[in-house]
């Protein structure tokens, strides 16, 4: 009886695991608009943190592609370095981050040329 209960509790624990890590993988999403950058990141199950940064205020996109497996499958860490008081804006696990980073720069440099006071 003391056995099953044992097993019965990893493969709890196993599943609660992996239920944390999907979900929080699964709900961090990025929205790149016209405008600005938005982040929703699930930290555990019950917090989540919503970061908003205006592309005029966008001054260095870089990019960390780090090991074999982000080299291959095509992912990395994309930073947004800008001029407010949050010095970088950091995403992770981005697929395509070069493209992405390549998009951001020139939708911001698009702003700033529609926007030449602001």
């Amino acid at each position: 009886m003391l056995f099953k209960l044992a097993i019965s509790y990893y493969f709890l624990a196993l599943w609660m695991f992996f239920w944390n890590a999907w979900t929080d993988y699964y709900l961090d999403v990025w929205f790149v608009t016209n405008e600005r950058l938005l982040s929703f990141e699930q930290k555990g199950l019950f917090n989540r943190q919503i970061s908003e940064l205006r592309l005029s205020r966008v001054q260095d996109v870089s990019v960390q592609v780090k090991g074999l497996l982000s080299t291959v499958f095509g992912f990395g860490q994309l930073y947004v370095q800008t001029a407010g008081a949050e010095e970088r804006f950091f995403l992770r696990d981005v697929p395509q981050p070069y493209r992405v980073a390549d998009k951001i720069i020139r939708l911001a440099d698009t702003w700033r040329q529609q926007h030449p006071a602001g």
